[in-house]
């Protein structure tokens, strides 16, 4: 059983988990508009929260000792509420460019691995398995 005052920072943890939720959620939708396939937002989207829902109910789990209790929920839809409301303004400026940093990291370490890994791969399994072109006039 947990005391007064440690329901009080559940409470606080559960609202501050709500707001990380949804911040964590804008910060996907900012990187799947940087991306060209179409196809990719809505399946990074169900990966999220296919990621998410089980993360926050271990966290129930975890924090109530195996009992769930409905206004953590609420808490975590009102953290959420709080970050979209009163933070989003805020933060979402700064997310920005930190989403566009790592798109350019990502697009740094892909050339990266293009130049040191994959070429020189390609090169050594030519060298080794030569493949072997038919000439048109020998089979004539």
């Amino acid at each position: 059983m947990i005391n007064l005052s440690g329901h009080f920072y559940l409470l606080i943890h559960t609202l501050l988990y709500g707001a990380y939720l949804a911040l964590t959620f804008d910060f996907l939708q900012i990187l799947c508009k940087k991306m060209t396939k179409s196809w990719l937002q809505p399946t990074l989207t169900g990966l999220f929260w296919g990621l998410q829902i089980p993360l926050i109910l271990l966290y129930f789990y975890q924090v109530n000792y195996g009992v769930f209790q409905s206004y953590l929920l609420i808490f975590i839809f009102l953290g959420a509420f709080f970050y979209t409301t009163f933070l989003k303004v805020i933060f979402f400026k700064h997310l920005r460019e930190v989403a566009h940093f790592s798109f350019h990291v990502y697009r740094a370490l892909r050339k990266l691995l293009d130049v040191f890994i994959f070429k020189p791969m390609t090169f050594v399994t030519n060298a080794f398995f030569p493949t072997v072109e038919k000439d048109e006039t020998s089979t004539k």
